[in-house]
């Protein structure tokens, strides 16, 4: 998995941007912001758009990016971690 993931504050809306994203093709992935590198405490933002390319979720106001600080990317059929990334 490669790409670039950010959080954009623009007239008070959150946007998680995923850029110049790459992964294998897996069914079912879905986008979460989380609290770990894990499935332990998370908010889903949706189903992955595409295995390549650049795309955003809106992201609601009421999530607190003090806690959820990494982008995960989950298999959610399987259950497997297929990438995080912390966001800084």
């Amino acid at each position: 998995m490669s790409g670039k993931a950010f959080i954009l504050v623009k007239d008070s809306f959150l946007t998680l941007s995923i850029e110049n994203f790459s992964t294998e093709s897996v069914p079912d992935l879905r986008v979460y912001l989380g609290t770990a590198q894990d499935e332990s405490d998370y908010v889903e933002l949706g189903k992955l758009i595409s295995i390549s390319g650049s795309f955003t979720y809106p992201v609601s106001k009421s999530v607190d990016l003090n806690k959820y600080k990494y982008v995960v990317i989950w298999c959610k059929t399987y259950s497997v971690l297929i990438g995080v990334a912390e966001l800084k």
